[in-house]
C-alpha cells in the first residue's frame, strides 16, 4: 500500500447472515458494511464478525385461550417454530390468523423455513355457531363440513364446479338464493346450513357456410345452432351443391377434409366453405336425322363442341 493513500473494504455477509462487528485496529467501528482508511501512513489491521439473522414472529391470542409461545418468539434464519393453541376450558378455537390470513381452526402450526417477520393470532370464543356446508358430485364448497364461527362473525363459502360443469343450485337454510359461486354468511348468531348442486354445461355449436353446400352434424342436416353437453364429440360432413367443391374448415377448428371430429370443450363457432367450379367443360354433340342443318350461336354445327359451364 502506498504511504498516504486511501483503501476501502468492503463487508459482505453470506445469504441469512448479517454483520455484528467491524473491529479496526482493534477498536469497534460498529456493524458497518465499508470501511475505509484514509491517508494511510502505518500498518492497521480490520477484522469483521458475523452473526445469523434473527426474525421476530408475533404471537398472541384473545382472553378465552392460550398459544404457546406466546409474544415476540425468535427465529433463526431458515428455521422453523411451532406453536400450540389451547382453549380455556369450556371454549373452542374460532379461527388461527397468519399474517392476517386465515389457517383455519387448527390447534398446532408451524412457520417454517423463516426469512422474515410473522404473526400469528389465535381466536376463541365460548358463543360459537356451526356452519353445515355440502356439495353434491361434480363441484366442490370451501371450506366445508361442519364449520365453527365465532358470535358476529362473517364467513364466505366458495363455490367450485368441475371442469364441464356449472351451479345449478345453492340452498341456505332451505331456501334457495340463485346460483352464486360464492356466499357470505354475516353477523352470525346461529347455526346454518348451505348446499351446492351441479350440473353439467351446455355448450354451443354454431357453423356458418360460405358458398353454396350443406353440413352433416351427426349424419343430419344441420341446424343451428346446436347445442350438447360438455364434453360431446360431433362428426360434421361438408357436401357441396352440384358445381361447387368443399375448400376449407375455418374458425374454431380447421382443416381441408370433409370429414372433422368436433370435441365439444367449449362453444364453438365453425365456417364451412364452398368453392364454384367455374372451368368445368361440357360437350354438345348433336345427331340429326333426315337432311339438314343446326346452328349453334349462328354457326353450323359440324362436330361436337367443348363449352364451359355457364
Amino acid at each position: 500500500m502506498n504511504y498516504g493513500s486511501n483503501q476501502t473494504f468492503t463487508i459482505t455477509p453470506d445469504e441469512g447472515y448479517q454483520v455484528s462487528d467491524v473491529l479496526v485496529d482493534e477498536v469497534s467501528v460498529g456493524a458497518v458494511e465499508t470501511y475505509t482508511f484514509e491517508n494511510i501512513t502505518a500498518d492497521h489491521s480490520i477484522e469483521t464478525s458475523f452473526e445469523i439473522k434473527t426474525y421476530t414472529i408475533t404471537a398472541s391470542a384473545n382472553e378465552f385461550g392460550t398459544i404457546s409461545p406466546n409474544g415476540e418468539v425468535e427465529v433463526e434464519h431458515g428455521g422453523s417454530q411451532t406453536f400450540t393453541i389451547t382453549p380455556n376450558e369450556g371454549y373452542l378455537i374460532v379461527d388461527v390468523y397468519v399474517n392476517d390470513e386465515s389457517v383455519g381452526a387448527v390447534s398446532t402450526y408451524t412457520f417454517e423455513n423463516v426469512t422474515e417477520d410473522q404473526t400469528i393470532y389465535a381466536n376463541f370464543s365460548t358463543n360459537v355457531f356451526v356452519i353445515s356446508a355440502s356439495a353434491g358430485d361434480n363441484g366442490t364448497i370451501s371450506p366445508s363440513g361442519e364449520v365453527a364461527v365465532g358470535t358476529g362473525d362473517d364467513i364466505s363459502f366458495s363455490i367450485i364446479p368441475d371442469v364441464g360443469y356449472i351451479v345449478s343450485g345453492v340452498i341456505v337454510d332451505d331456501v334457495s338464493v340463485g346460483v352464486p359461486e360464492s356466499y357470505t354468511f354475516e353477523n352470525v348468531t346461529e347455526n346454518h346450513s348451505i348446499e351446492a348442486t351441479f350440473e353439467i354445461q351446455t355448450v354451443t355449436l354454431t357453423i356458418e357456410i360460405v358458398g353454396e353446400g350443406d353440413v352433416l352434424v351427426n349424419s343430419e342436416s344441420y341446424v343451428s345452432p346446436i347445442e350438447v353437453e360438455y364434453g360431446t364429440t360431433l362428426s360434421l360432413d361438408a357436401i357441396p351443391e352440384e358445381y361447387w367443391n368443399f375448400d376449407n374448415w375455418s374458425g374454431d377448428q380447421g382443416g381441408r377434409d370433409t370429414h372433422i371430429d368436433v370435441a365439444m370443450d367449449g362453444n364453438k363457432t365453425i365456417t364451412a366453405t364452398f368453392t364454384e367450379i367455374t372451368d368445368q367443360e361440357f360437350t354438345l354433340t348433336i345427331n340429326t336425322i333426315g337432311s339438314g342443318s343446326v346452328k349453334v350461336n349462328d354457326v353450323t354445327y359440324t362436330e361436337p363442341t367443348v363449352y364451359n359451364r355457364g
